[in-house]
């Protein structure tokens, strides 16, 4: 049994390359971001160690981005389009920028964060199993299960450290500042916050289609409450809050109000009161936040001293500190726009920026388009106020793994716009049916044969239900808002669609694009059951010419 159990793993391994390494790249992001070469370096307040480090997460996004390469090329090279601008920028600021370890280190994480973007873009489509969860079903959710893993063993770690058992301990000075609150298998509760809220994301997009699955998200959501809770993070717990309640009320939007989003609400109600006690204890303690202000007029200077090429990626400690003793002391600016702009230049923060912005705009006009009925456009409208809120008090999404993780989430989603829910204008090319030229206005009624008729009274019972409409290209292109007019369907691997980096597709007619029986579009979804087939199995043949109008 244990042979055949490990043969049947093999072989699925073998199988689905695309998923084990992305599972790998979750895994080692969120759960073991360990350093392998050099095991230990210097602390620095950067976006990056003092040298270049070979961590685990690293070799697992190389080897995501070679499979990726190989199994999906064209969707790789989509989603680094938008990153080679920047590419080209650090390029040159290495020319004048100090030469140091520190600022090739920090060179080697903005490529890093480049590839983890492209990966997620080309892994959009990579399931679980061939068929996941039922024929319907479009939504692939392979990202969101490994990071579902993610939360519960962190919430693992935090309670065996609450029971006096601790998978990693913090210690020096550090320790005392963060006394009584939970950090996991991370250095800083704040970290553990924000991989929580990525972790929170993907919880939403989780599928509910049975008991089991349902119970399992809102077990896992409950789980990322529960972790933010226990960090008293109170920029992410208004994040988490904020993502939560804009994700319900798009819903609300589309008409897809169930009573299981009340289970929601009521999470999300109960984390925020059982909050009330340590957020007014922080505020108390600490009304202004610190030195941000300090800190943040630093920022500015310097970004008017260097507003070009700024001082040098993975830079700011060093270069700052030398004319300011608390940014010296490892306290870079609080908030990861202005230290991007005092690191690589105002250009140079607008183009590390400029992928995220046109995914979020291809998510605000998809989910405008279709009044919240796309999931994955809905996600990235619903987490960009969560994440802005973030960025602009805190530093932390620059650093290390959690950029790397920020782009690949935001590549993933960003990708799956105009995906998961066709316009359904585009469907009979999405269906691999290429358009006819337009007829005249007045469309003839072609009489069935008599093989189709057989079992019939004649052409004068037509169900006009069953009538398909084959759209012009014209009209194909104008209903669906699409240069390229179709969305691409199923394992884009087997279907040959490519996707571009704001969210359009390029579909193929012929025999490459024909989806398998597996991929139609969900019954789920109320922006496509208008042009589906709903003739009943069994009968597709007889009602197929039956009164079709050309």
């Amino acid at each position: 049994m244990a042979t055949v159990r490990l043969r049947a793993l093999t072989d699925w391994v073998v199988d689905r390359p695309s998923t084990v390494v992305l599972g790998a790249v979750v895994v080692t992001l969120g759960i073991g971001p360990m350093a392998l070469l050099p095991t230990e370096s210097p602390t620095y307040s950067g976006m990056a160690n003092l040298g270049p480090t070979l961590f685990t997460y690293t070799v697992a996004l190389v080897a995501a981005f070679a499979v990726m390469a190989v199994r999906m090329p064209r969707r790789l090279a989509y989603g680094s389009l938008t990153w080679i601008p920047l590419a080209i920028w650090v390029a040159l600021g290495l020319i004048f920028w100090d030469h140091a370890p520190r600022t090739f280190s920090g060179a080697i994480q903005l490529a890093l964060a480049g590839m983890a973007f492209a990966t997620g873009w080309a892994a959009a489509q990579v399931r679980l199993t061939r068929l996941e969860d039922e024929p319907g079903d479009r939504w692939p959710p392979a990202l969101g299960w490994a990071f579902a893993l993610v939360a519960w063993v962190q919430l693992l770690a935090v309670g065996l450290a609450a029971v006096g058992l601790p998978l990693r301990r913090i210690e020096g000075v550090q320790a005392l500042d963060i006394l009584g609150r939970a950090t996991g298998l991370t250095a800083h509760p704040g970290e553990l916050a924000k991989l929580l809220f990525f972790c929170g994301m993907c919880a939403l997009a989780l599928p509910q289609r049975t008991d089991r699955q349902r119970w399992l998200a809102w077990a896992t959501l409950a789980a990322v409450f529960l972790g933010v809770w226990l960090t008293q993070s109170r920029t992410v717990l208004v994040a988490v809050v904020g993502m939560v309640g804009l994700f319900l009320l798009l819903e609300l939007t589309a008409g897809r109000w169930q009573r299981r989003d009340l289970a929601i609400l009521g999470l999300t109600a109960a984390l925020g009161l059982a909050s009330l006690p340590w957020l007014i204890s922080r505020f108390l303690a600490d009304p202004g936040g610190g030195a941000r202000g300090h800190v943040a007029g630093v920022a500015f200077e310097a970004i008017a001293a260097h507003p070009l090429l700024g001082v040098g990626a993975n830079g700011y400690v060093a270069v700052v500190g030398r004319t300011d003793e608390l940014t010296a002391s490892g306290v870079p600016v609080h908030n990861m726009f202005l230290l991007s702009a005092a690191e690589l230049g105002v250009t140079g923060a607008l183009l590390l920026w400029a992928p995220l912005l046109l995914v979020l705009a291809a998510a605000v006009r998809r989910t405008w388009v279709t009044r919240g009925a796309d999931l994955p456009a809905r996600l990235v409208v619903s987490a960009a106020p969560g994440v802005l809120l973030i960025g602009m008090t805190g530093w932390g999404l620059m650093q290390g793994p959690y950029l790397l993780m920020f782009m690949l989430l935001f590549g993933y989603f960003g990708a799956r716009i105009d995906i998961a829910a066709p316009h359904p204008a585009s469907l009979v090319v999405h269906a691999g049916v290429v358009p006819q030229a337009p007829e005249p206005e007045e469309p003839a009624v072609v009489p069935a044969t008599e093989a189709d008729t057989a079992d019939e009274a004649g052409p004068a019972d037509v169900d006009e239900t069953n009538v398909t409409v084959e759209p012009g290209p014209a009209e194909v292109e104008a209903a669906s808002g699409l240069d390229t007019g179709a969305a691409a369907a199923g394992d884009g691997a087997e279907t040959g669609a490519e996707v571009d980096p704001v969210g359009h597709t390029d579909a193929q007619s012929g025999p490459e694009a024909t989806p398998e029986p597996g991929d139609a579009p969900g019954k789920d979804r109320p922006d496509v059951t208008a042009e589906a087939d709903t003739t009943p199995a069994g009968e597709s043949g007889k009602a197929g010419n039956h009164g079709r109008r050309r």
